[in-house]
């Protein structure tokens, strides 16, 4: 059953991306579907999925920019009915599943599942350059106006050092990814292990990697977007070390 969700998935996306990609840089808030474009049956998208934070209200990321506050449960874009809770709720629900069976004291994902958590990465990748580019700046961390700024949509201020085209161009390309059925060249680049952290954590940085702590799992994943691995080594050596960066 997932493997036809799956393959629903990647039809979709390769026969909407560029309508979608092309509505959603014409205009930034329009309300479409975000993997089909569809303007019918419109519901709300959690970014990060709700389970992931066991549905927790006082969850809240912190936009880096900005220095605003936004709370998990509120974070969300828009996609249709069908994809939602028929595609991508498949999805979750399958690793979901997967998650709850597995203890990696005495055990290790298939590479087939590895595939499928390195595509549910790469679909919350997209959604935050989706929110991102209708997020807007509207002021510094320091709480001041910056009047030349305002409005500017978070990607763009992002990535400040280039052009506007090279942002849409990546948002086309990410959700391009979501169209590729084979994520075998990724494998080494998802970095898992057991946490005892009792607590949600969840850190990202756009085209770069993506990290996620599931306590009621015990499960820790770091995923570099970009990077391809020959060795799940380099890619453990490499997340320990941007993880004790961030925490430290």
């Amino acid at each position: 059953m997932i493997e036809k969700k799956l393959v629903s998935l990647r039809k979709t996306v390769r026969n909407n991306q560029k309508q979608v990609t092309s509505q959603l840089i014409k205009n930034h808030n329009s309300k479409i579907c975000i993997i089909c474009g569809t303007q019918n049956h419109l519901s709300k998208e959690h970014v990060v999925p709700r389970w992931a934070f066991e549905k927790d209200p006082n969850r809240r990321f912190v936009t880096e920019e900005n220095g605003i506050s936004q709370e998990y449960n509120k974070t969300t874009v828009p996609a249709c009915k069908n994809c939602n809770s028929n595609i991508l709720g498949s999805l979750e629900r399958y690793l979901e599943i997967k998650f709850t069976q597995i203890d990696l004291n005495n055990d290790i994902f298939n590479d087939n599942d590895i595939e499928k958590i390195i595509l549910w990465l790469e679909l919350i990748d997209y959604k935050f350059h989706v929110l991102n580019l209708r997020r807007k700046f509207i002021k510094s961390k320091n709480g001041n106006r910056i009047k030349y700024l305002e409005n500017i949509p978070l990607t763009i201020i992002q990535n400040i050092e280039i052009s506007s085209s090279k942002v849409f161009s990546k948002l086309r390309k990410t959700l391009k990814k979501l169209s590729v059925k084979s994520k075998a060249n990724k494998i080494n680049s998802l970095v898992i292990f057991k946490t005892k952290n009792t607590n949600f954590y969840f850190f990202h940085k756009m085209d770069e990697f993506i990290y996620i702590e599931l306590p009621k799992y015990e499960i820790a994943l770091f995923y570099f977007l970009n990077e391809e691995y020959e060795n799940n080594k380099d890619a453990y050596s490499e997340a320990m070390k941007i993880i004790k960066n961030v925490y430290s």
